[in-house]
């Protein structure tokens, strides 16, 4: 769980979520580091290991970053994501 060691910048933003072929979903995101955010998720139901894709303006450039992730954890309207090496996502899952 390397990814709790990175600081993690807090934010207020709103971002897409993207489940597979489900979405996107509205999600505010709440705090993001090198590894991983947490996002606010509502109603949202998200299953431990869910692969998710999650896009948001950066705070820099107003460009839509993309990431994709791992959920790692989630209770009370709040998920915690991992970020995913997409190579490594490819060989393990086949997605």
């Amino acid at each position: 769980m390397e990814h709790r060691w990175n600081f993690r910048n807090k934010s207020d933003l709103s971002a897409m979520l993207l489940k597979g072929n489900d979405g996107p979903y509205a999600v505010r995101l709440c705090n993001i580091s090198l590894g991983g955010m947490l996002i606010e998720v509502g109603l949202l139901e998200l299953e431990k290991d869910d692969v998710v894709t999650v896009t948001w303006p950066s705070q820099i450039s107003g460009e839509r970053l993309i990431r994709r992730a791992v959920v790692v954890h989630g209770q009370d309207g709040m998920a915690g994501l991992m970020f995913v090496n997409e190579h490594l996502l490819n060989l393990f899952t086949g997605r």
